[in-house]
């Protein structure tokens, strides 16, 4: 994600754009504290670090930031007014990466989806200046359609970390198991799985798009690039579902510019 940002960055006055660049930073750190091998996962260390995070997200709201990452956070928090809950949903949501290796129902890894990505654009949101009903339901729905498109680009790569997050009742729906996917087996059972999650991803696109469309806030460019991004991702994930084995489809850095610039120049002339 951190490239897609970066080119969507372009559109933001320096407070905003640094107030992003510190919080993707602390979304990053933990990230990478956190996502460490199943083998890991299971001597604690990672349930460890966890609660080290939330001590010091406690700290770092009562005003004492003791981590580099948390001290060049601070100022965006106080001068954005930054919601502590949505930094404690990103946390949990690191949890259920501990301890949920799979998901039996949509609902449950709705959940995990909501934590992971969604608390993440609720408080991009809040540094937009915009806490409206509409930012609120647009940034909960975008966050859901980004986390499937990174589910479904990441499906393979996933399974090294002992991680399945396609819900189980969809593996019952197409007559397609777990242990299929293990070991690579595409067939029509397969697509017809995936193109199943695809669409869905696509639903929340399209309920994201309606909420956006009502939105006016400082970072809208800057969302409008990031759902063109990661929709024209879902294309090509799409485009590959019988070689999602043998590639992890991504675009082209060419691609990422052009979105961008589009973006730029509607606005522009418009």
């Amino acid at each position: 994600m951190k490239s897609n940002f970066y080119y969507a960055f372009f559109f933001l006055p320096s407070p905003e754009k640094e107030a992003l660049i510190q919080f993707y930073a602390y979304c990053r750190d933990l990230d990478d504290q956190i996502d460490l091998s199943g083998t890991v996962a299971r001597s604690g260390l990672q349930t460890d670090k966890i609660q080290e995070w939330r001590v010091e997200l406690s700290r770092t709201f009562s005003g004492g930031p003791t981590s580099p990452i948390t001290q060049k956070l601070y100022p965006a928090i106080n001068l954005f007014h930054l919601s502590k809950r949505h930094f404690e949903e990103i946390i949990n949501g690191m949890e259920m990466d501990i301890l949920c290796g799979s998901y039996p129902t949509f609902e449950e890894l709705k959940l995990y989806c909501y934590r992971v990505a969604s608390a993440v654009g609720l408080i991009c949101m809040e540094i937009f200046g915009d806490r409206s009903d509409e930012a609120r339901e647009s940034a909960i729905h975008l966050g859901i359609a980004f986390q499937l498109t990174n589910i479904l680009r990441d499906l393979f790569s996933d399974l090294e970390k002992d991680r399945i997050y396609i819900p189980g009742e969809d593996f019952r729906r197409f007559d397609y198991s777990e242990d299929d996917l293990k070991k690579k087996t595409i067939n029509v059972e397969f697509a017809k799985l995936i193109q199943f999650e695809i669409d869905r991803a696509k639903m929340y696109y399209e309920k994201a798009e309606s909420g956006i469309q009502r939105c006016h806030n400082k970072g809208i460019r800057v969302i409008v690039v990031m759902m063109n991004t990661y929709y024209r991702l879902l294309l090509e994930i799409e485009r590959n579902i019988w070689n999602l084995d043998r590639k992890k489809v991504s675009l082209s850095t060419l691609t990422k510019v052009s979105i961008a610039g589009r973006v730029w120049w509607k606005n522009y002339f418009s």
